[in-house]
Parts: C-alpha cells; sequence; structure tokens
C-alpha cells in the first residue's frame, strides 16, 4: 500500500507549520515547540494597512533578548548553552540584510543568520488589498489625489505644547540642543506642509494626554489622519523627499510611544516609500536635519529591537537611509547671537551624542546575536557567535578607550551638582549616563552572547559601575526615565532580594508615561523575583507574554 499523501499544514504556530508537524495550538507556547526548545510564535492577524497602495512586503528583526542560567534542565541533544531565549528558526530564505551598514563587522561575512529578517516573518499579509485600503483612507480614487477636509490640521495651531513641552524618549536628554532647534524648524514647515502639521498636532494631543492621564483616543485619531496625508505626500511626486522623512519621523515620536497601537511608518520593504528613497540613497544628498533626523530613527530602532522587539526600521529602509560618518551639528538653523559658552557647550553634546551613538549602533549588533535572530547549538553556530560575540567586545573596549575626557572630568569631580536645569548641569547628567549605559551594555552583551555567569567579575564590576553612578544622583531628586535601560539590565543580573528591592525603589520613582516606566518596573520585578525563585536566567520577552499578554516596551 502505498504510503499515505503528506499535506501541508495549514493551522498552528509559524514554527510547526515550518516544521510540517501538528501542532495543537495552544498559546502562548504550543506543546511542540516546548518540548523542541523552539521559539512558539503564531501568525499576527491580518488587517487593513494603513501605509502604502502596493501589497506590503515588510519583513522585521528581532533582538534585544537575554541569556539563561545554566541548569541541568536545559541540556538536550544539542549543545547546551547558558542563554536567555529559545531557539530560533531556521535563518530566513530571502538572504540576510544588515543592519549596519559599514561596519567590517557584518561586511565581511554577510552570511550571518542573525542579520536575516528575523524568524517572526512578515508581519503583514502577501494579498492584493493595498489599493483598496488606500481607496478606504482617501475616500476617493487615488488618482484624483484629493482628501476629506476633515483629516486637515487646525491652521490656527501654534504648537506651543509641542515646541515647550514635547521631548520624545531616547533623543531628547541624548541631543537637547539640536532637538531645540529642529523642533522650531519643523513647526515653521508646519505652516506650508499640511502633512507635518497633522503630524505635529497629532503628537502633541498624544503626549499632553498622556501627561494628564487622559484617554488617547484623540491623538490616535489625529494620528491615522496624520498618516493620510503622510502617503499623499509621500506619492507625490513632486513634493520634496525630506519633508516625507520629517513627516516620517514625526510618526515614529508617537509610535515610540504607544507602541500597541500602531504599526512603524518606517517598516516597510517596498512600495512608493522605497522607490523615493533610492533615488536618494546617498548620504550627502540629505541636508544636515535630515542626517540628524535619521540617527535620532536608528537610536528608536535599536530602542525597538531590545528585549526580542522587531525594530521600527525595515531591512530595506536601514541598507537605503544610510548613516552619515560625520554627525553635524544644526547649526544653520541657529538664530541670534552665540556666545563662547553656548558654542562650548554645543561642542561638548556633540562629544557626547557621539559617543552614546556609537554605543548604540553597537547595542544593535548585540541584538542581532541573541536566540531571536539567529541559530544557536550547533557548533558552526557558536563559532560564528564566538567570532561575532569577541569582534563586539573589542568594539566596546576600543570605544570606552576613546571615549570623551568629559565623562572623567565629571566622574572624578565627585558631585556633579545636578538638579538646577543648567546647561552645564544637563551636561554633566548626560556624562554620567553615557558611563552607566557603557556598563548596561556589558551586561546586554553577556546575555546575549550566553557564555558569562551573574557572579562573573566582569558583570560585578559593570553592576558596581551602574550602582555607583546612579548613587551620585543627589538625595531627594528624581531619576532621569533614561536610567530605566541601565537599572532594569542591573535589575536582572542580580541574584540578592535586597538589590532587588533598590533596583525597584528607583524605578518607581522614575514616573515617566512617555517612557511606559510604570509597564517597565512590572516587568522588572516580575522577572526580577521570578529568576529569584526559580535560581536561573527568566527570558525578558516569554515572561512578558506569559504575565502581561504583549511584547515588553521599548528601553
Amino acid at each position: 500500500m502505498p504510503p499515505s499523501r503528506r499535506t501541508r499544514v495549514r493551522t498552528g504556530c509559524m514554527t510547526c507549520r515550518t516544521r510540517k508537524v501538528k501542532c495543537d495550538e495552544l498559546k502562548p507556547f504550543c506543546d511542540n515547540c516546548k518540548r523542541v526548545n523552539k521559539a512558539c510564535v503564531y501568525q499576527p492577524p491580518q488587517f487593513i494597512g494603513y501605509s502604502q497602495k502596493s501589497p506590503p512586503a515588510e519583513h522585521c528583526f528581532n533582538g534585544g533578548a537575554e541569556a539563561q542560567w545554566q541548569s541541568p534542565s536545559n541540556s538536550n541533544c544539542r549543545i547546551s548553552l547558558p542563554t536567555e531565549d529559545g531557539e530560533a528558526d531556521e535563518p530566513s530564505p530571502n538572504g540576510p540584510i544588515t543592519p549596519h551598514i559599514s561596519d567590517p563587522l557584518i561586511d565581511g561575512d554577510a552570511g550571518y543568520p542573525d542579520f536575516s529578517w528575523g524568524e517572526w516573518g512578515d508581519p503583514f499579509p502577501a494579498s492584493s488589498f493595498g489599493a483598496e485600503a488606500q481607496h478606504l483612507l482617501l475616500q476617493r480614487s487615488p488618482e484624483q489625489r484629493s482628501l476629506p477636509s476633515d483629516i486637515f490640521p487646525n491652521p490656527s495651531s501654534t504648537y506651543s505644547f509641542f515646541l515647550s513641552k514635547v521631548d520624545p524618549p531616547f533623543i531628547a536628554l541624548w541631543d537637547s540642543f539640536n532637538w531645540c532647534i529642529a523642533k522650531g524648524y519643523l513647526a515653521q514647515l508646519a505652516t506650508t506642509t499640511p502633512a507635518i502639521a497633522a503630524a505635529i498636532q497629532a503628537v502633541e494631543t498624544l503626549y499632553k494626554s498622556l501627561l494628564d492621564g487622559d484617554d488617547v483616543s484623540p491623538g490616535l485619531s489625529q494620528y491615522f489622519a496624520a498618516k493620510t496625508l503622510y502617503l499623499s505626500l509621500q506619492d507625490d511626486l513632486t513634493s520634496d523627499m525630506e519633508f516625507v522623512l520629517f513627516t516620517a519621523f514625526l510618526l515614529s515620536c508617537f509610535e515610540v510611544v504607544v507602541q500597541q497601537e500602531t504599526i512603524p511608518t518606517l517598516l516597510k520593504q517596498e512600495g512608493m516609500l522605497i522607490k523615493r528613497l533610492e533615488e536618494c540613497a546617498e548620504p550627502q544628498t540629505w541636508s544636515p536635519l535630515a542626517r540628524r533626523i535619521i540617527l535620532w530613527l536608528y537610536l528608536f530602532h535599536t530602542k525597538a529591537m531590545h528585549l526580542g522587539g522587531r525594530g521600527i526600521l525595515s531591512p530595506k529602509v536601514i541598507t537605503l537611509l544610510r548613516k552619515s560618518h560625520h554627525i553635524s551639528s544644526l547649526t544653520h538653523l541657529r538664530v541670534g547671537h552665540i556666545s563662547m559658552n553656548d558654542a562650548a557647550n554645543d561642542a561638548i553634546q556633540q562629544a557626547l551624542f557621539h559617543f552614546y551613538f556609537e554605543l548604540q549602533d553597537i547595542s544593535l549588533q548585540v541584538s542581532c546575536l541573541n536566540r531571536h535572530h539567529r541559530s544557536r547549538g550547533t557548533l558552526k553556530d557558536e563559532t560564528d557567535v564566538d567570532n561575532i560575540s569577541q569582534t563586539l567586545e573589542e568594539q566596546l573596549q576600543y570605544l570606552w578607550q576613546g571615549r570623551p575626557v568629559f565623562i572623567d572630568a565629571v566622574i572624578d569631580e565627585g558631585d556633579w551638582g545636578g538638579g538646577d536645569g543648567s546647561p552645564v548641569s544637563e551636561l554633566k547628567l548626560v556624562a554620567i549616563l553615557c558611563r552607566i549605559c557603557y556598563h548596561a551594555e556589558l551586561i546586554y552583551h553577556a546575555r546575549a552572547y550566553g557564555r558569562s555567569q551573574p557572579l562573573s567579575s566582569p558583570i560585578l564590576n559593570a553592576r558596581a559601575a551602574i550602582r555607583q553612578g546612579i548613587v551620585r544622583v543627589p538625595e531627594g531628586q528624581a531619576l532621569h526615565p533614561a536610567f530605566i535601560w541601565p537599572l532594569f539590565m542591573y535589575g536582572v543580573e542580580i541574584t540578592d532580594a535586597t538589590e532587588l528591592d533598590w533596583v525597584l525603589d528607583k524605578l518607581k520613582g522614575i514616573s515617566d508615561p512617555w517612557w511606559n516606566s510604570k509597564v517597565i518596573t512590572d516587568l522588572a520585578s516580575g522577572v526580577g523575583r521570578e529568576q529569584l525563585k526559580k535560581s536561573e536566567r527568566v527570558d525578558s520577552r516569554y515572561f512578558c507574554l506569559e504575565r502581561f499578554g504583549t511584547v515588553p516596551p521599548y528601553m
């Protein structure tokens, strides 16, 4: 009797479908994936996209996960390693796309699976409803290029809240001088560009609602209206491509705050956006402000990759938005006389920002090192990981050796005297944060690599440096939200309940809805206590999915 025909598996999680085995469809993790220690991911629900006319085909990165403590229960037929996250699926057949364009580590071997499009696959359905979705959005034929009047922004807005209060996470503190200049210039462009005006008003409404504890629905309504205007601007070949980039950046400022209700605007693999970016792919074709905004988008993307996130930039967009090696200031947009003190402060912040950006560039590569992105367990897998990890470790070491001297000057001074709001105090705070974040990345790298234990000397030294820096903040002064990531890294590497209470006390002192501080504090508490209970590392992303029913926030 001939063997029965093996039909294609059409239900269940994506891992079982790839392996062509029947899935019991238990959520969040099916028994098959638990048994073979594979990442269990279900296909996201299909929905109508808001951001392009042509059929979407995005792929996404995943990164930022940590490692597990060694335990006899973790051993299986493959090499047992103390890494936090579950084993990833096989690399994407579409080929690797590197997030770090010019680094020799990646250019030398583009075949590493950790730089592929990610194991979660395409979050958008590959169907042909894109044109209908655009038609529904515009309520008219796309060829008419006419939009409903009720989606246009209020022309009488002065953007006072945007100019005085809005400071997006992950940017404002590190580059405050240039961010203030950029805000003023974007507000001027809003008077002549409806898409930019609508995006600014959406950001204003959202940030103010979160600050006041109000419902975010009005902000979301304005966000989708702004996205419709953004699509119209993007499809207009006569419009300035930099205006498209500015609008996309403003929408990203919205998206990094309410991550669960939005889809990143720049998570695109094809369409008009890609076609237009290909026309100006060289860095020198962008203005200084555009190049600065590209760097800010890279910071957003790095933070979105932490703890298993997919990022906010697609591999194609990353390739086309090439970073400029020369980080220029926005001097040409300044208004008024510049004093010597202002010039000196600007030069110091430029040096600190350059150091921090290079640190985050390495952090992005570390995010691609863990099991959310690449296969781990075979001898070849681990040999590749060893080589990449050694290079990243050297990059971190050389970056610290070339750190700005202002960091050492602030540390040697002892009391940095922060809290008075002066530019010098802010620069001292940034210098301390640069040192703390560097040591946080050492812990992040060790967890992603999976060789170091929490009580190892490098991690103990990094934890001590983080605590020493935080203690320098004057007693009674609230910590800036930028301390969240170092505190979280400190908290997930402790083995003592007293230290965990200290970390949670510091995190609870940070109350900022724009940074999702409450959610991160709850996550740190849950992961820390679960690890103390089990005496082994706990996967932060899987724990967040299981305990809170959602992915971790950007941090």
